[in-house]
């Protein structure tokens, strides 16, 4: 199986009523995203006005086409059909080839009229299948069938982290498996907590898939979003990298969020909520208070990793020493 990750910071940003940003950074964050190896990034909602779901930055696809610059990435945008007439929606002719949809479990008739349409325009349509563990088997299997009678590109499994047993998740993807074209990719959405969303997507990849099938694991920067502490992007990324030949720029995506998310810069202190800091710090397997230390004195997020290794180099790397770090905090211009 083909593991490919889908970050959705850009839309969960905008689905937040406290963390409206400019365009253009929004911009960089997409052009980035897909610089690190990042091969799905999805930009945004269409819709016809505002609501209390989502704050889209127009309700025209062309206006997030600037987003899609880098060629190093598929895009897609997401649309709910009761909040999007479908109508306005032009053919596909741009670099934003890929439309989210939801479908809901009270409504599959329409929203499945409304992913064909959006397929006759050109579109590939992700769908994603609300309350996925409530279908029987059969009932899913009818969703399936349904789905492939139109140009669908990828079905993702939703409510993940409801559960405290893989075995449901995958229950689905084998059905998806036994039920979708080879070249239908599945998809896997984990929010509410970051743990949480972390065993189940484990789960989903320790599923045995067809050699030539395409997953996809969906997560924001720092789990950012209307729920937060989704599916951390930086640390699934560097799973991948470590345990299944990924090729992502781990890096580079720290540097994102300490660019765009300038508040994990500072001491978290004794939050005990997830930061990158604390990541970054196991990862090297030093104590967790080198990387405080180093964010208290103004070094960047980014920048932290180098020192941490130099810490590990040393023989007080597991408990904190503090002549240690000011020793290789003084020395920072030849590591960083």
């Amino acid at each position: 199986m083909k593991i490919q990750l889908l970050d959705y910071t850009i839309r969960a940003s905008l689905s937040s009523k406290t963390d409206a940003r400019n365009v253009q950074e929004y911009a960089d964050v997409a052009f980035g995203l897909a610089a690190s190896g990042i091969e799905n990034v999805e930009l945004g909602y269409l819709a016809d006005e505002e609501n209390w779901l989502c704050r889209p930055m127009s309700g025209r696809i062309e206006d997030y086409y600037f987003l899609a610059t880098n060629e190093g990435a598929e895009y897609s945008i997401m649309i709910h059909p009761t909040g999007y007439d479908i109508g306005k929606l032009p053919d596909c002719y741009g670099r934003i080839k890929r439309i989210r949809v939801l479908l809901r479990h009270d409504n599959k008739r329409d929203s499945l009229a409304y992913m064909r349409e959006i397929s006759s325009k050109g579109y590939k349509v992700i769908c994603d299948i609300e309350g996925t563990y409530e279908y029987s088997d059969l009932e899913l299997i009818q969703l399936l069938k349904a789905l492939s009678a139109f140009d669908i590109d990828q079905v993702t499994i939703l409510d993940a982290t409801r559960l405290m047993d893989g075995r449901p998740v995958q229950r689905a993807a084998l059905l998806m498996d036994n039920n979708l074209s080879p070249e239908v990719k599945i998809g896997l959405r984990s929010g509410e907590n970051n743990g949480m969303a972390q065993f189940v997507v484990n789960n989903f990849l320790g599923t045995p898939m067809l050699g030539s099938r395409t997953v996809v694991v969906e997560g924001t920067l720092l789990g950012i979003g209307f729920i937060s502490h989704n599916l951390c992007t930086e640390c699934i990324a560097d799973q991948l990298n470590e345990d299944f030949d990924g090729n992502y720029d781990y890096e580079h995506l720290i540097g994102l969020i300490s660019i765009f998310i300038p508040g994990v810069n500072h001491d978290p202190g004794d939050v005990g909520a997830y930061h990158p800091i604390f990541y970054l710090t196991a990862k090297n397997q030093v104590d967790g208070d080198y990387g405080r230390y180093f964010l208290s004195k103004g070094v960047m997020l980014h920048e932290v990793d180098a020192l941490l290794k130099q810490v590990a180099k040393t023989e007080r790397f597991e408990v904190f020493d503090e002549k240690v770090a000011e020793n290789v905090y003084r020395k920072r211009e030849a590591y960083i």
